[in-house]
C-alpha cells in the first residue's frame, strides 16, 4: 500500500529539518520524550488547559476513558499529528493545501511513519489500547477531512488547530492531555507466554482445567475457556460457523446476545450456551435471551451437574420453562463439556484455547491483572510455557482485527460461496473493520 504521508518532501516554509526523513525521526523521538518524561503520574506538573483545547481533547479520547479504555483512532491521529506542530516549532495549518504544509495529497509528510511508531513502539509497549496505526487507512488518502474520514472528533481536532490565532502553547497543552490519558491507561497485564503446545497433551490438560478452576475468577475462566475450546474445535472444522462471547459481568439483554458463548454461521446465532461458575439453576431464568432471538434451544453450562441433581430434579426445572418459552434447554456438567471439548482437539489447538482465554482477560479485565498473572502461573507450574515471556503480548485489537479476518474467512470458505451475493459486502465488511481498528 502507497504510505501518501511518506512520498513527498517537506515544503520550503520547513528552514528546522534539512529533509523530510530528518523530521520524521525527530518527530518519534519528541513522542518518545514526552511520554518519559509524563511517566510518574505523581511527578507530573498540573495541566492548566482551556475550555475549547479541553473540549477537542476530550472528545479524541473517549473511547480510552471507557471501561474497559478502547483504543482511540482518533487520539492517535491527533496526537501525531500535532507533534508534528510541537517538534516544528510553529503551528502547522493541516486544513488548507495551499498553506505549504501539507503535501499535494492533503497530508502531513511522515505521518503514517510517526502514527506507526507511536503504536507499535509506544503504547503497545506500555500495554495503552492501541490500534495497529490510526493513518495507515486508505480514508485518509485526501487529507484530514476528506469525506472518507468517519471520525468527527479528528476532523474537529484539526479544524480547531488549522483555525487562526491558534497557539502553540495550545497545541502543547493538547499533546500532553492526550499523552497523559493515554498513560493513566496503562495496563499492567502481565505479558503473555509462549505455550509449547507438544506438552499439551489431555492430562496436562486437566491437570490445567483443576488448577485453573480452583479459584473463584467470577466465571471469567469458566466461560473463556469454554468459548477458547468451541473455537478451536471449529477452527479445525469446515462448518463456516464461529464463536461470540462477551464480557462475564455483561448482561445478555444490554448486549442483545441470546447466551454468555454463542455460535454463529455468518452474523446469524444458531447455538446459544449459559455458563455458570455457580449452580445451573441460577441460569434457568436467563433462558428468556435465547428464545427473544428465535433459537429453539439453549444449553446451561455450569459446576455440579455431574454426580449431583437426579434427573427428575433438572426436570422438574427446565420443563416449566420449556412450555412458556417454546424452547428445549438443555443443562449439562462445565468440567464434563470442557474435557470432552479438549479431547477432541489437539495439543496445539488447546494451546491457542489457553491464548483465546488470555485475549479475554486482556480486553475486558485489564483492571484485573491476577487473572491473567494466575493463567501464566498455571502454565509455568506445569512446566507448560515453552521459553521466557514473549516480548509484546496478544492486545485487545488484536483480537478484534482477527475475530474479523476469521468472519470473513469462514464466510468465504462455504460450499458454493464463489457466486454468492455476500461477498462485496464480507469484503466491505472485513475492510470497513480493519479501517475502524477499535471502533474509534
Amino acid at each position: 500500500m502507497t504510505d501518501h504521508g511518506t512520498s513527498h518532501s517537506v515544503d520550503a516554509k520547513s528552514a528546522r529539518f534539512s529533509s523530510g526523513s530528518v523530521r520524521t525521526r525527530q518527530v518519534k523521538k519528541d513522542l518518545e520524550s514526552i511520554f518519559r518524561a509524563r511517566a510518574d503520574k505523581d511527578a507530573r506538573e498540573p495541566l492548566a488547559i482551556d475550555d475549547e483545547t479541553r473540549k477537542v481533547l476530550d472528545a479524541v479520547v473517549s473511547p480510552l476513558r471507557c471501561n474497559p479504555p478502547e483504543a482511540s483512532q482518533a487520539a492517535e491521529a491527533a496526537l501525531t499529528i500535532a507533534q508534528f506542530s510541537l517538534t516544528e516549532g510553529r503551528v502547522l495549518n493541516v486544513v488548507d493545501n495551499l498553506g505549504g504544509d501539507l503535501t499535494e495529497t492533503g497530508r502531513l509528510h511522515g505521518d503514517r511513519a510517526v502514527s506507526d511508531h507511536l503504536c507499535k513502539k509506544i503504547l503497545q509497549p506500555r500495554q495503552i489500547p492501541a490500534t495497529q496505526g490510526p493513518l495507515q487507512s486508505s480514508s485518509f488518502r485526501s487529507g484530514y477531512q476528506s469525506r472518507q474520514v468517519r471520525s468527527a472528533a479528528l476532523k474537529d481536532f484539526v479544524e480547531w488547530q488549522s483555525q487562526k490565532g491558534r497557539t502553540l502553547d495550545q497545541v502543547r497543552t493538547f499533546v500532553i492531555g492526550v499523552v497523559d490519558t493515554m498513560l493513566d491507561q496503562a495496563l499492567k497485564m502481565p505479558p503473555w507466554v509462549e505455550i509449547a503446545a507438544s506438552r499439551l497433551t489431555f492430562a496436562n490438560f486437566l491437570r490445567l482445567r483443576e488448577r485453573l478452576l480452583a479459584q473463584g475468577s467470577a466465571g471469567a475462566f469458566e466461560q473463556y475457556l469454554l468459548a477458547g475450546l468451541m473455537e478451536a474445535e471449529l477452527a479445525q472444522s469446515t462448518s463456516g460457523c464461529r464463536v461470540d462471547t462477551k464480557n462475564v459481568g455483561a448482561n445478555d439483554t444490554a448486549t442483545n446476545t441470546p447466551g454468555d458463548i454463542v455460535i454463529r454461521e455468518r452474523q446469524a446465532a444458531r447455538i446459544a450456551f449459559e455458563v455458570t461458575a455457580a449452580t445451573w439453576e441460577s441460569k434457568v431464568g436467563q433462558l428468556d435471551a435465547a428464545a427473544r432471538q428465535g433459537l429453539s434451544e439453549a444449553t446451561i453450562v455450569a459446576r455440579g451437574v455431574a454426580g449431583g441433581p437426579s434427573a427428575e430434579q433438572i426436570a422438574a426445572e427446565i420443563e416449566p420453562v420449556a412450555m412458556r418459552l417454546g424452547i428445549d434447554p438443555a443443562v449439562v456438567d462445565l468440567y464434563a463439556y470442557i474435557d470432552i471439548l479438549a479431547s477432541r482437539v489437539s495439543p496445539h489447538a488447546r494451546a491457542e484455547a489457553l491464548t483465546f482465554v488470555y485475549r479475554c482477560l486482556v480486553r475486558w479485565h485489564s483492571r484485573e491483572p491476577n487473572l491473567a498473572q494466575r493463567l501464566i502461573d498455571v502454565l509455568q507450574g506445569l512446566n507448560l510455557v515453552a521459553g521466557r515471556y514473549v516480548a509484546s503480548s496478544a492486545s485487545a485489537e488484536d483480537a478484534e482485527i482477527g475475530a474479523s479476518i476469521l468472519r470473513v474467512r469462514h464466510q468465504l470458505s462455504e460450499d458454493g460461496l464463489k457466486d454468492h451475493p455476500g461477498i462485496p459486502t464480507a469484503l466491505r465488511c472485513l475492510a470497513d473493520d480493519l479501517e475502524r481498528g477499535t471502533g474509534s
